[in-house]
């Protein structure tokens, strides 16, 4: 047995050029073979972390959701008051989150009316740090307050940034946004973050940043219990058009 071994391992070593040669040649013919829709299904991933087999379920974090949910119950109603943003900013702070507010007016003119319409509200926010890179690159979880009907949605928001603080294979900053004042907020907050002035919004600078956004997603639940989910993809690169 141990002869027969060294016989076969004396021919690669005598021939290993000529089987470098040989598999480099099948190398490039199989390659060009993979062009013919024989050998393909016409679509392909462009980054491993879209393969459904490298996925796992794992968050587990609904207790953490209904009590978080119950503690945000007790805030009335109504637009972004002190008492709704500390309790958010506290379980931020509590989840081990940089947590920061932002204050901004919106003045709003309307035609035939001397003086513009002033809209006041506050923007909370917190950051979960990757390990891995210094702040280059961030994606946006947000949650539109909503006059506090969006508890559910915030609820899940807060839970889900307990669970990524407890991994750390994240390549970007995780950013968890809870904007007031529907899309006005979201406006004030973006136009600081970019540093796009707005004649329109005053706000507040940041005092917390991250790196550049690479993607975003927004939640809302109009009730307490889903049935299903609408989901609305914007943007050319949430289409994800190579996959088609």
């Amino acid at each position: 047995m141990f002869m027969a071994a060294r016989k076969l391992l004396d021919i690669l070593v005598a021939h290993c050029s000529k089987l470098c040669i040989l598999s480099y040649i099948i190398g490039i013919i199989w390659l060009c073979a993979l062009s013919d829709r024989a050998f393909n299904g016409r679509v392909y991933f462009s980054e491993n972390a879209l393969l459904p087999g490298l996925v796992e379920a794992e968050y587990k974090n609904h207790r953490l959701a209904s009590e978080l949910f119950g503690k945000l119950s007790t805030v009335p109603e109504g637009d972004m008051s002190s008492a709704a943003s500390q309790l958010i900013m506290n379980a931020m702070e509590n989840i081990g989150l940089h947590t920061y507010h932002q204050n901004f007016t919106v003045h709003m003119p309307f035609p035939g009316v001397s003086e513009a319409h002033e809209v006041t509200g506050m923007n909370v926010y917190g950051i979960l740090r990757a390990p891995r890179i210094a702040g280059t690159e961030a994606m946006v979880i947000s949650v539109p307050y909503n006059q506090g009907s969006n508890k559910g949605a915030l609820a899940l928001m807060l839970s889900f940034a307990d669970h990524c603080r407890r991994k750390s294979y994240w390549s970007k900053d995780i950013i968890f946004l809870v904007t007031d004042k529907d899309q006005l907020g979201m406006q004030a907050w973006l136009d600081v973050y970019h540093g796009i002035p707005n004649s329109y919004i005053s706000s507040a600078p940041l005092e917390g940043h991250s790196g550049s956004i690479q993607a975003a997603l927004n939640l809302e639940f109009a009730h307490e219990k889903v049935n299903f989910f609408d989901i609305a993809i914007e943007g050319i690169n949430g289409q994800l058009l190579i996959l088609i």
